[in-house]
Formats: structure tokens, C-alpha cells, sequence
């Protein structure tokens, strides 16, 4: 896959990375707003086409993933991207990978999983899927996505951007010695 040039990025080297099974349509607007605003590349990787809005250029990329699992592909192009990876997913699993890997990984209401919280959040998931296997709760996707989540992911999202983490492969500063 063909990889910009993160060391001429106006962005710092960030470069967004989304999995857009279930992204909802106004966290892939904000997105594109950054990205068009900023000169950040974000890929939107899903098993489907999703519709983008136009203007994008060569920052904006749809990647429609037919041969392997969306996650699978996350997990592994994401490890072996250089710079500050963002993966926007509300995947749990997937995220918990991510974050052994080293990766940053917020969900599309702003949440920044650390690796202290996701094997928590991983492990009240598996319990939640128990119940609704032995049938005694069943899914409700009736969460609301409304204005206040917008503006806490894109908040989120900004605060991310204004301070990313260092590349990983990078030493802290102060840690080396001639």
C-alpha cells in the first residue's frame, strides 16, 4: 500500500487510520473536516464502500477490505506504520490490539483507551456478550449519537492533534546517553 511522506507532513507525521464498519456518518465529517483543514491523511478502512465527501485529494482514503477482516488489517498495517497512528474504532478486541501494539485508539465519542482501562472494558464486553448468548439481555444499538457526542469526539480529537504522542520507535527524550 502506498504510504505518504510523513516527514513532509504539515501534521506532524499523524496520520488517521478509521474503522469505518461503525463509524457513524458525523465522526466521518469531522474527520474529513481535519483532515482537509489540517493536511492529516486519514484511511477508512471497511468491507464495504462508504460514501466520503469530495475535496479530500490524496488525504482522504476509502479502502474497501475484501480478503481479510477489517481488524485483521487495522492490526497489521497500523503496526507497521511509521509516525503517530490514530485508529478511530468503537471495536473493542481491535482496540485492545491496538493498544498492546503501542497504538493510539479512540472510539467515535473521544474515549482514548489506555492500557489500563481496555482489559476492563474487554472484559465487561465478553460478559455482556455471555448474557445476550444464553439469551437473557438482548442488543440494543439505541444509543443516541447526538450533538454532545460530536463535540466530545472532535474535542477529543483536537486535544490528540495539538499534543500526539512521540512516534513510537522513538526514545523518551532525556533516555539517551553518549
Amino acid at each position: 500500500m502506498e504510504r505518504p511522506d510523513r516527514a513532509d507532513s504539515p501534521a506532524g507525521g499523524v496520520e488517521i487510520w478509521v474503522d469505518g464498519d461503525s463509524c457513524p456518518v458525523p465522526v466521518r465529517e469531522i474527520l474529513q473536516r481535519v483532515s482537509r483543514k489540517r493536511g492529516i491523511p486519514v484511511r477508512f478502512c471497511a468491507n464495504r464502500d462508504l460514501p466520503l465527501g469530495t475535496g479530500g485529494g490524496d488525504l482522504l482514503k476509502m479502502l474497501v477490505i475484501r480478503d481479510e477482516s477489517v481488524d485483521d488489517y487495522l492490526l497489521r498495517e497500523t503496526a507497521a506504520a511509521g509516525g503517530i497512528p490514530l485508529v478511530v474504532t468503537r471495536d473493542i478486541p481491535l482496540a485492545e490490539g491496538l493498544v498492546e501494539l503501542g497504538v493510539p485508539v479512540m472510539n467515535d465519542r473521544g474515549r482514548l483507551f489506555e492500557r489500563d482501562s481496555i482489559r476492563e472494558l474487554r472484559s465487561l464486553r465478553d460478559a455482556r456478550a455471555e448474557i445476550r448468548a444464553q439469551g437473557l439481555e438482548r442488543m440494543s444499538r439505541a444509543a443516541t449519537f447526538g450533538k454532545r457526542e460530536q463535540k466530545a469526539f472532535a474535542d477529543a480529537l483536537d486535544r490528540f492533534l495539538a499534543k500526539p504522542p512521540r512516534p513510537r520507535g522513538f526514545p523518551e527524550k532525556g533516555t539517551l546517553r553518549s
